[in-house]
């Protein structure tokens, strides 16, 4: 499915091109111009570099105008537009679910696939537990996703389609 750019917050992109396109730690190079970055390394536009950039692009602010990305989570989504359009909330909810799983919080994971596909809200009593690395899953549904996820843990989901509600806990021990 093709996407229109004019989706796609203004931070994102330049977030993404700051990510993809380093030409030096203190510069970025687009569409074969540098430009520089300040100390926590966006891109910083003068007015005129911005209206040259968006002659060629439209851009909208979007819900999640301040999404980053380590290089490795970069390459991850570049990969995978599905995945990419969750982050910045433009998941096909028609469609499979394509969702970037970060390294950290499991449990704010599992908040960011339930909120970026629709759902309304997750219930989850246990423990947390830290994801080593990035990478994606990909299933037919949220409802698969979320137990995908959680299979690699001892944790057992419940679903509540009429109320949008995913609960999350603890297995019991054997």
């Amino acid at each position: 499915m093709k996407r229109n750019l004019s989706h796609i917050a203004t931070p994102l992109i330049v977030a993404l091109m700051t990510v993809g396109c380093t030409a030096t730690d203190e510069t970025v190079k687009l569409k074969g111009k540098k430009y520089a970055k300040d100390s926590e390394g966006a891109v910083v536009l003068s007015e005129s570099q911005f209206r040259e950039l968006k002659s060629e692009y439209t851009f909208m602010e979007g819900q999640n105008p301040h999404v980053s990305l380590t290089q490795e989570e970069y390459d991850l989504v570049m990969n995978n537009d599905e995945a990419l359009f969750s982050l910045i909330g433009q998941a096909d909810k028609q469609e499979s679910t394509s969702t970037l799983i970060r390294p950290g919080s499991l449990k704010k994971n599992m908040e960011r696939i339930v909120k970026e596909n629709g759902w309304n809200t997750l219930y989850f009593d246990g423990p947390d537990y830290y994801v080593e690395a990035p990478f994606i899953i990909e299933e037919e549904d949220v409802t698969t996703s979320v137990i995908h996820f959680a299979s690699d843990y001892p944790l057992y989901t419940c679903f509540d389609e009429e109320s949008k509600t995913v609960t999350v806990i603890q297995s019991a021990k054997n």
